[in-house]
């Protein structure tokens, strides 16, 4: 069996690998991973399952802390863009989590994991009421429509 525990030890929520008994007397690979098991059936694709479900387990992830709060913003220090939107954020009043990708340990995972949600480029990212609305486009258009405060208001992000 090859060894693709190093692989599977960079996502902590991957548990671990091991060897399952199939009918006759083959054996395959299963992945336990949030108290599931996913049963790895051809060999020759292993790694190649693996990730998919890192990219999957990415995106589940970036879709977890997009939901943490009211507002979540995925940034970057040095994005002048990302600064300007959660200035306009916080002028209505709402206190948004901003996750930085260059300085999270994850940050690297997050960012593909947004560019695979459609985010593009990849930051600003911005959820509100635990949906992804989108980058810096989208947040521009809907205060420019005058929808982005009632927006705010309807994820309880501020009150009026």
């Amino acid at each position: 069996m090859q060894d693709h525990q190093p692989l599977l030890d960079s996502f902590p929520s991957f548990t671990r690998m091991i060897q399952v008994p199939y009918v006759g007397n083959s054996e395959g690979l299963a992945i336990l991973w949030d108290d599931a098991v996913f049963e790895l059936d051809d060999i020759s694709t292993i790694e190649q399952e693996i990730h998919a479900m890192v990219k999957l387990f990415q995106m589940d992830m970036v879709m977890k802390l997009g939901a943490t709060n009211a507002v979540v913003i995925f940034t970057k220090s040095s994005c002048c863009i990302s600064h300007s939107i959660e200035t306009l954020i916080r002028s209505f009043g709402a206190n948004p989590t901003i996750y930085e990708l260059d300085t999270h340990p994850n940050g690297k995972q997050m960012e593909k994991a947004l560019i695979e949600l459609g985010c593009q480029p990849s930051v600003p990212a911005i959820f509100i009421g635990k949906e992804l609305v989108g980058g810096a486009n989208e947040i521009m258009s809907l205060n420019v429509r005058g929808k982005l405060k009632q927006l705010l208001i309807r994820a309880n992000a501020i009150w009026v």
